[in-house]
This record gives C-alpha cells, sequence and structure tokens, in this order.
C-alpha cells in the first residue's frame, strides 16, 4: 500500500506540483507516519511538497512516536524543521480581521485582550476567539461581527475546549508529575523546587528531578535559572508556560489541600529569609491568607504596606493597609484596636499620595484615629492623629478648623513639657496664623519654636525656618528672610527626612523670586524637582513646575511661563489642596498682565479673590487685589482699578504685610502724584533690601525715572 501510495503521489504531481498537509500529527495512526517516513526516503523525483505539524509536548506526554519519527527523517537530512513561535499581538490582530472580516479600526482593543490572555499561544487564541462567539460576547449582526459589550466586561475564564485538552494532558502525568505541578500551581505562576518540596514533604532533588522531565518534554513548565534563598538554600526555579495551564492545575486542587500547601510554603519561606523576611512580606501575606493564617497574614500585609509607601506605591500602599484593618477581625492577635491604630495614619499618608487631599476618605480614617487613640487614652496617639487632621485642613484651607486642632496640640505639648511636641505645637500655630495673614503673631511662635528647639535634629526645624522666611520677607525684611531661608536649606540637608529639604528648598526659591533673584530661584527650582520627582511627592512637584514657570515668565518668556503654570494649577487642584492656591494663582494673573493677556489674568484672579474670601487665606491678599486692580487699569476701567489698589494697601497694613504694602503704594505713585508721601515713608521704613526687585522699583518711581510698564514688579 506505501508502495502504491508513493506512485499515485508521484504521478499526480507530475501535472502539477502537489502540497500534503497533515496537521495534529501527535494523533496520527502508525500507518500515516509509516506513510511519512516511506515518501521522505523515496529516491524518484517528485513535485511533492509534505507539511507535517504537531505538538512537541502532546507528542511527548502520550508517549507518541512522531517525535522519533521526525529525528530519523532528519537525520538522513530529508526534512527541514520550522519551530513555531507564539504569535504576536499583530499577528493575533490579522487572525482575528481575517476570520471575522473585520477592519484594522472595527477590533478595537479585542486583539490585546486575546493576547493578554493567551500570551498568543495559537491553540489558545483560536479556542478564545471561539469561546467568545459560544458565550456570545462576540456575536453577528446584519452580517457584521461586533463585541456586544467592552473587553473589560467580559470574563477570563478557561474557554471549554482548551480546558478539555489541559484535562487530558494532566490525565496522561504520572502520578507524581501531577502532584509536584498542582502544589506549584498553587505556589504561583513562577516557583522554587525548595517552595514546592517544602508543601509536599519532598526533598529538594525529587521535585527537580520531576520538574527537569517535564522541561525537558516540553509540558506545562519552563526552566528560569536557580535562586539562593537567605539561608544558603539553592534550588532550581520553573515557570508555566501560560497561566491557562496553571489555572487548570490549580483547579483540581481541593482546598484543605491548599491550605495545608501555602501554609507549608510559607512557613519555609519565613524560615529560610530570617530577618530579611520583610523583602517578601507582600508573598507571605498571600501565603499565609491562603492558608488561613490571618494573624500572620496582617503582620506581613502591613510590613508589605510600608515597603509600598516606602517606594511611593501610594495605591498599592492604601490597598495593603486597608486590607490589613479589615482582616484584622478573623486575626487573632492580642490588641486589635492598637493594631488599628497604629495603620491607620500611614493608610491615611497613602490615600493622600494615590488620590489628593479632597476625598472624604483621609479625613474618615484620621477621626478614625483620633477616635481610637482617645479610647485608648494614648496621648502619644491623640497628639499624632491632630497632626493629621491639622496638615489635612491647612491644605484643604479649612483655617479656622485648623487653628482650633493647633491650639488642642498645644494643650497637649504644655500638658506633657516635652520639647519635641512643644516645637510642633508653636510650628502649627505659627504656620497657621501665617496663613489666616497674622505675621506678626506667626514670626512669634516660629521664633519661640526654633528658640526651644535649638540644637534639636528634628525635620520639623527646617519647615519652621522656612516658613520664618517668608514671614520676614512679608513683614519688609528681605534680607533677614534670605538669610533664613538658608539657614532653612542648612537645617534641611542635615536632617536624614527629604521632607525638611523640599520644603525648605521650595520656601527658599519663593524668597529669592520676591527678591528679584532669579537665576538663585531657578537653581533651587530645579533642586526641589529633582528630590520631590525622586521620592514621588506630587505636591511639590506641582509647586517646582509652577515656579519654573513664574521664572520663565518673569524673564520675559511669556507664553512659555503661563502654559506652564496653567499645566501646574490643573495639577495643584487635582491634589485638593488650597493653600497656596490663590498665591499661584496671583502670580499667574500677574503673568499673563505682563504678557498683555488681560482677560486671562482677569478671570484667573478673580478666582483667587473668592478663595480668598471662602477660606481666610490672607497672607497674601494684598496682592491679589494689587494685581486685580492693574488688571482693571488696563482694562480701562481706572475708577475700578483704582479703588481695587486702595484695598489691597488697607488690606497689606491690617496684615502688617510691609513688602505688599509697598508694592501698592508704588502702582499708586505711579498713577498719581498724591501718593508720593506715603511711598517715601513706607520707603524709608525698610532698613534692609536696597537691592531687591521692589525697593529699586520704588527708589525709582521716587526720582521720577520710571518707564511705563503693565507691573512696576516685572524683573530687572
Amino acid at each position: 500500500m506505501l508502495r502504491e501510495l508513493a506512485q499515485a503521489l508521484e504521478a499526480l504531481s507530475a501535472v502539477r506540483p502537489i502540497v500534503l498537509w497533515l496537521d495534529d500529527l501527535q494523533w496520527s495512526d502508525h500507518s500515516t507516519l509509516d506513510a511519512i517516513s516511506f515518501l521522505a526516503r523515496r529516491s524518484e523525483p517528485a513535485n511533492l511538497l509534505v507539511i507535517g505539524s504537531y505538538r512537541p509536548a502532546d507528542a511527548r506526554s502520550r508517549g507518541h512516536p512522531v517525535q522519533s519519527v521526525k529525528e530519523a527523517i532528519a537525520f538522513h537530512g530529508e526534512c527541514t524543521e520550522l519551530a513555531l513561535g507564539f504569535l504576536g499581538l499583530g499577528d493575533v490582530a490579522v487572525y482575528l480581521q481575517h476570520r471575522f472580516a473585520l477592519e484594522p479600526a472595527e477590533l478595537g482593543e479585542l486583539p490585546q485582550f486575546i493576547h493578554a490572555r493567551t500570551n498568543g499561544n495559537p491553540l489558545f487564541v483560536v479556542a478564545l476567539a471561539g469561546d467568545l462567539v459560544r458565550t456570545g460576547a462576540l456575536r453577528r449582526n446584519d452580517c457584521k461581527w461586533q463585541l456586544v459589550k467592552p473587553v473589560s466586561q467580559i470574563g477570563v475564564a478557561i474557554p471549554e475546549t482548551v480546558q478539555i485538552l489541559i484535562g487530558q494532558q494532566i490525565e496522561g502525568l504520572a502520578a507524581e508529575e501531577r502532584r509536584v505541578l498542582q502544589a506549584a500551581a498553587v505556589s504561583g505562576a513562577e516557583f522554587s523546587a525548595a517552595a514546592i518540596a517544602a508543601g509536599l514533604g519532598l526533598e529538594i532533588d525529587a521535585v527537580e528531578e520531576v520538574c527537569d522531565r517535564l522541561v525537558q518534554r516540553q509540558q506545562f513548565i519552563v526552566a528560569r535559572g536557580n535562586h539562593d534563598w537567605p539561608d544558603g538554600t539553592v534550588a532550581n526555579r520553573y515557570a508555566f508556560v501560560h497561566a491557562m495551564y496553571q489555572e487548570g492545575l490549580s483547579s483540581r486542587v481541593s482546598e484543605a489541600r491548599r491550605i495545608e500547601w501555602q501554609g507549608k510554603i510559607a512557613a519555609r519561606e519565613e524560615l529560610a529569609h530570617g530577618n530579611s523576611a520583610d523583602e517578601i512580606a507582600a508573598q507571605l501575606a498571600v501565603r499565609f491568607e491562603a492558608a488561613r493564617q490571618y494573624d500572620r497574614s496582617v503582620k506581613y500585609l502591613e510590613l508589605a504596606a510600608h515597603n509600598a509607601l516606602a517606594g511611593n506605591a501610594y495605591i498599592e500602599a492604601a490597598r495593603l493597609f486597608g486590607k490589613a484593618i479589615d482582616m484584622l477581625p478573623l486575626a487573632k492577635v492580642d490588641d486589635p484596636s492598637k493594631a488599628e491604630l497604629r495603620m491607620l495614619l500611614p493608610r491615611g499618608v497613602a490615600v493622600i499620595g494615590a488620590r489628593g487631599y479632597a476625598t472624604d476618605e483621609v479625613e474618615e480614617i484620621q477621626q478614625r484615629a483620633l477616635s481610637i487613640a482617645r479610647d485608648r487614652a494614648d496621648q502619644p496617639a491623640i497628639v499624632r492623629a491632630l497632626h493629621s487632621i491639622w496638615t489635612t485642613a491647612v491644605v484643604r484651607g479649612q483655617l479656622h478648623k485648623a487653628r482650633s486642632l493647633a491650639v488642642e496640640i498645644s494643650d497637649h505639648a504644655e500638658l506633657t513639657s516635652d520639647t519635641a511636641l512643644l516645637l510642633q505645637a508653636h510650628a502649627k500655630l505659627g504656620q497657621t496664623a501665617f496663613h489666616l495673614g497674622e505675621l506678626a503673631m506667626a514670626r512669634a511662635y516660629f521664633e519661640k519654636a526654633l528658640a526651644i528647639s535649638r540644637g534639636m535634629s528634628d525635620e520639623e526645624r527646617p519647615r519652621v525656618a522656612a516658613y520664618l522666611a517668608w514671614t520676614l520677607w512679608y513683614l519688609g525684611f528681605p534680607d533677614s528672610a534670605c538669610r533664613m531661608g538658608h539657614e532653612a536649606l542648612q537645617l534641611g540637608r542635615a536632617v536624614k527626612s527629604h521632607y525638611g529639604l523640599v520644603f525648605s528648598a521650595g520656601f527658599a526659591s519663593w524668597v529669592h523670586c520676591f527678591r528679584g533673584e532669579l537665576a538663585e530661584a531657578e537653581a533651587l527650582v530645579n533642586e526641589l524637582f529633582e528630590i520631590s520627582s525622586e521620592y514621588g511627592l506630587p505636591f511639590w512637584i506641582t509647586w517646582s513646575s509652577c515656579l519654573k514657570g513664574l521664572i520663565q515668565g518673569k524673564q520675559g518668556h511669556y507664553e512659555a511661563g503661563l502654559g506652564r503654570m496653567e499645566e501646574s494649577l490643573i495639577s495643584y487642584r487635582a491634589t485638593g489642596a488650597l493653600i497656596g492656591l490663590v498665591h499661584f494663582m496671583t502670580e499667574f494673573a500677574e503673568t499673563a498682565l505682563l504678557a498683555g493677556d488681560y482677560g486671562r489674568g482677569f478671570a484667573i484672579v478673580e478666582e483667587a479673590r473668592a478663595i480668598c474670601t471662602r477660606t481666610g487665606n490672607r497672607y497674601h491678599a494684598a496682592d491679589v487685589h494689587r494685581v486685580q486692580g492693574e488688571l482693571l487699569i488696563a482694562n480701562n476701567r481706572a475708577e475700578e482699578g483704582e479703588l481695587r489698589l486702595m484695598h489691597a494697601l488697607n488690606v497689606a497694613r491690617s496684615n502688617g504685610a510691609r513688602s505688599l504694602e509697598l508694592r501698592a503704594l508704588t502702582t499708586l505713585a505711579r498713577r498719581s502724584p498724591d501718593w508720593m508721601v506715603q511711598l517715601r515713608a513706607a520707603r524709608s521704613a525698610f532698613t534692609e533690601g536696597s537691592g531687591t526687585v521692589d525697593l529699586r522699583v520704588a527708589d525709582q518711581v521716587l526720582v521720577g525715572q520710571h518707564a511705563h510698564r503693565n507691573s512696576p514688579f516685572e524683573a530687572m
């Protein structure tokens, strides 16, 4: 029969070339393989091409002879083997276009979904596409195939045809191979032979022997080198070829067995890592939860959350802290409320980093921490909670609430006589007073805070010095402000925490901007941006970006500066912060004034004035009114503008902000000589800072040398 078959094919190929394609040879009978071997060894010429395809893993698992037949033919140079890899994303897209007669634009996210789910395994791609049709997710309407719902809503179950195939492969395994693979599937997509040995109570060599055999047969897993555990254990690592293999094997494991194996693997990994177990905290948390050892899972969830927080992975940190807290009722911990209290405030930090200050969840977390701390009469915890709530209130612009909290913090500090707490209390009283525009009071608090904490290495000291630098500038001491800004920088560089440095760099850069020293400001802004980017601090990234735009504007690059500032304001709002927003908006409006874009400037300064009124954030309020007045005058509304300028003057005097008073008087004196006497008096009150931009402009106005400008405070 073989000779007759060969002769028939040779005769037919004499008329036209023949391609004989034999698919799925791993299921073929022996007669088919004999025919292939016979045809391959024929020496008679023929226009005949025989193509055979098979899946090596299936052939090896079933002990099918197709592999040995192929090797024998190859040995005599009578065939060429083409090992086919998985399909790429583009290949999957082309397949779907041809199968469903769709244009590339009509595919949407379907190719990405199928490729991600199958890793490009051709068999799985075809099976999953068919499963989408069978389940109705992909339906033909009016002779056109369409997805009836977004891919995000499509389930991720293993297609039925693939389940059958995987099941057949699993049943074809030896008992020890099946057991090792099932334990591996429970362990994870990638696993160590040492972990599986621990779970099954076997020697590592025995597990590696089984795994290496499966790798050689190209079944289920591939080798991933080896790995050393901290205790000196060395073992090979392996990974499942596809997630569907892992899922198929895992689904055949009973819950009792799953709990047992995860517990044993977790205990062994914990022991192996010893004091460095926190490095695999997330992995151990998952294992101990699966083993229903909830107390140990909580422990590692908390460690994993702190790891995520340290790495600026705020979303993950918030999730892990939340899961640990939610698991506490199941865990047998000695003091659940103490454990929850310990995690609440860091969780709040993570939520702020992930979603900003505006989310209600932040306040709920902080109030929960305060409630537990008060129930426990835990004074240090009460103060920590109050600090967090105060910070949120200040950032949100809830300044009167912040003042009440600062007073309560101060009361606690006075009771303890703890210097660190007293430093914190005076700092918060001073910062609240500053933002409310009570500058003299703020200065007193800041100076006392620095005096009582002299010699301490505390991250609050550079913040206090930074705020004092700003306060001194507003009060009319520009040189003292510069010196204090430099002191804040020194303090910030001396402490280990990066928060003190970003605070001091941010505030010191503003002081240089106030003084018109743009090169010095730009150098500090660049440093601030690098630090805040390194540590993932969105508030300070936005702060530095806005300052970059402001400096560009002051250098005359108005459009570039306005563009950057506008983007920064959008980002700043996204953090949920209101504090400082008025200042940024006013600087944007003044830059728009310089650029001649009066409408754009007026719209934003009007909003800034409304925020000032709503929040009581008044430290920069006088300049809000001054800039609005100048914009009104530029829009030919001189009478309204002059009234607004006079209001700016009154606000500056009310706050004791001599620097802003000087700015308002300079603008008024440029419009009318009636204001020269008051400008001269205000200028003579300054005993320092004669080289700074505002004083130079005031001097020019007083001697009548001022040129016409949109604003007198453009950098010179």
